[in-house]
């Protein structure tokens, strides 16, 4: 290292600062996007992360108090950091911005998995020049690392279900665009039963507005599935109205043109697969037909008479990536169908196919 800042160390020091500036904002980035798709896991993962990056940074502030590790560009004698040393008191283990960084990156990678070739090397990085530029030994970093994600992964944790429940209560109060929700949509209408109130809409390329009642097996209104736009996840464009429910598991599914959506049985919105995002785009072409007793959704192409049966994961917050290689695999088998029966219109002519019973 050299014996005073250099040139070098004001670079790799502000590459430092920039992988937690670009980490945070692709953050947030994460989380607007959520917002606008009204993904309600993925906003409400936005905000845990959030959350469990605050803990982190709490908790490194308070092991540097109590362990009181002098940094290396000041305890070991004539040596200088490449970037300028910190005031004395401002202590080295564990390293702030390693925890920082690594927290970002392990809650944008449970949020959008994808992005993990991308942020884990750039969290990698930060942790790296903090070492580099002489203001951390190694250790400092490697526990930053530990207590980072381990913060978010606990957070996560504990926090995830209850952070659903709230952003599935305050996406359903909120308008997008010029569009506004009305108070009151799903009511008991003068004691004849629960009813769902309909009012056109003001774009004509959607359906209108619509909300699907929640009640008991006596007929009595329990309050509606939530987590839904009224216009612009409305079910009335198509008019694919299906709900299909897993009892067992106490769940409900619904199919529209817009998205595949999940609730719990209270009602909270668990998960919304957007066809307007590339990997569920191939759901506009299908019908929900019925939950099986084994917990797997059943849905049918509407042109090519083939049938997909989705595995439905026990945690509901998995159903996205499970929908996502199951269309995945529908794609490759579909190709080789059509290679080896050649269908007319896709009707199909086979002599010798056993019949499966349902």
């Amino acid at each position: 290292m050299a014996t005073e800042p250099s040139w070098a160390g004001t670079a790799l020091e502000a590459a430092g600062e920039g992988t937690l500036l670009f980490l945070g904002l692709l953050l947030a980035w994460v989380g607007w996007t959520a917002l606008r798709r009204r993904d309600v896991s993925g906003l409400a993962g936005v905000a845990v992360t959030a959350a469990g990056t605050v803990v982190a940074y709490g908790l490194s502030e308070a092991i540097k108090l109590l362990v009181d590790e002098e940094r290396p560009c000041r305890a070991l004698p004539g040596v200088a950091a490449l970037a300028p040393c910190p005031e004395p008191g401002d202590w080295s283990f564990p390293s702030n911005h390693a925890t920082l960084a690594i927290a970002l990156a392990v809650g944008v990678t449970l949020a959008r998995p994808r992005l993990a070739t991308l942020v884990l090397p750039v969290a990698g990085a930060a942790a790296l020049l903090r070492v580099l530029v002489g203001v951390h030994y190694p250790h400092d970093v490697l526990a930053a690392t530990v207590l980072g994600a381990t913060a978010v992964v606990t957070v996560r944790l504990l926090v995830q279900p209850i952070a659903v429940r709230a952003v599935s209560a305050f996406l359903v109060r909120q308008p997008v665009g010029r569009h506004r929700d009305h108070a009151g949509l799903v009511r008991d209408h003068g004691g004849r039963g629960p009813v769902v109130d309909a009012e056109a809409g003001e774009d004509r390329n959607r359906g209108q507005e619509f909300s699907f009642a929640l009640v008991d097996d006596r007929g009595v209104l329990q309050g509606r599935l939530g987590g839904l736009h009224l216009r612009e996840d409305s079910p009335f464009t198509g008019f694919d109205f299906t709900v299909v429910a897993d009892p067992h598991r106490a769940r409900a599914f619904h199919l529209n043109r817009y998205g595949l959506y999940a609730w719990s049985a209270d009602g909270v919105l668990r998960a919304r697969m957007s066809t307007a995002d590339k990997p569920f785009k191939p759901l506009v072409h299908f019908a929900l037909l019925e939950c099986t007793p084994a917990g797997e959704l059943l849905l049918a192409h509407r042109k090519q008479r083939l049938l997909l049966r989705v595995p439905v994961p026990q945690n509901l917050d998995d159903l996205a990536p499970a929908v996502e290689a199951v269309l995945k695999d529908y794609g490759r088998e579909r190709t080789a169908l059509k290679k080896q029966y050649a269908p007319v219109n896709w009707l199909w002519s086979d002599s010798a196919a056993a019949v499966n019973h349902l």
